[in-house]
């Protein structure tokens, strides 16, 4: 079945034509180095789809190894890098790289693939730069990410917090130390249950004589304080708008033109 579905795949970029590559690097949970490789075409229909074929293992990232990986790919599933018309990928040196990234060795071989950096990337690291060099925005994030590690790195302490939580609030988040852009979700949980939070605070910095009591009463002291909560509703409002567009700017039926718009319309809300 998975060969028939490949050849179906493989039939359908041959009568596009024409395809672009989209490949990025990602470890899974067994700390493998895996290459994630999709095709994007204009159908019969001039509608546009991506079409994603697999993870690839490499033991290695650099530029020259992952054009080998990619032209064994091309090979494997017969499409000519003659017929490439695009390339897309995040905005890291061996992949970026304008005199020896994977970009620059592609272009070689075929100077019609047009580079493009991946625009929900681009999105992410404009975030991620708000972030890290605000100070307000900095220390509030490295506040909220280690009241979450105090919490769900214990059993005992995630068991005692559930206890606090009324209904069916939202499971606290976890921070992602890449995607800056999903910090929506993790403060949308931190903002629905903060009143749980300073409740589940005060009671474990008077019973827990331990350091996890004394770390308590320093976070309680902090939520206590309204610009904490001011911040957390002026982020929160930040990453949403963010994390709108870049959910957006993932659609395969978008044009420049729109990312463009998008873009403007996320300045002009968080200006």
């Amino acid at each position: 079945m998975a060969h028939d579905i490949l050849r179906t795949l493989m039939t359908e970029i041959h009568e596009a034509d024409f395809f672009s590559i989209i490949i990025d690097e990602t470890v899974d949970i067994s700390v493998k180095e895996q290459v994630s490789v999709c095709f994007r075409i204009v159908n019969k229909d001039l509608e546009t789809e991506e079409i994603f074929f697999g993870f690839y293992n490499t033991s290695d990232t650099t530029s020259q190894a992952l054009y080998t990986l990619l032209k064994d790919v091309l090979l494997r599933l017969d499409f000519p890098l003659e017929k490439c018309r695009g390339q897309c990928y995040d905005g890291a040196a061996n992949v970026a790289g304008c005199r020896w990234g994977l970009e620059a060795l592609v272009q070689e071989d075929e100077p019609r693939t047009v580079y493009v950096h991946c625009l929900a990337h681009t999105v992410n690291l404009g975030v991620q730069d708000v972030a890290q060099n605000i100070a307000a925005c900095r220390n509030f994030l490295t506040l909220i990410h280690e009241l979450i590690s105090l919490i769900k790195s214990s059993p005992k302490c995630l068991a005692w917090f559930k206890e606090f939580q009324r209904g069916n609030k939202e499971t606290l988040r976890s921070f992602c130390p890449t995607c800056w852009t999903l910090g929506a979700a993790l403060l949308q949980s931190v903002a629905s249950n903060y009143s749980e939070l300073l409740e589940f605070l005060e009671e474990l910095s008077v019973h827990d004589k331990s350091g996890a009591g004394a770390k308590a009463n320093g976070f309680l002291l902090n939520l206590q304080k309204f610009e904490t909560y001011f911040t957390l509703m002026l982020l929160l409002q930040v990453f949403s708008r963010a994390e709108t567009v870049n959910t957006a700017l993932q659609s395969h039926k978008l044009h420049f033109h729109q990312a463009e718009l998008r873009i403007k319309t996320l300045k002009e809300n968080i200006s």
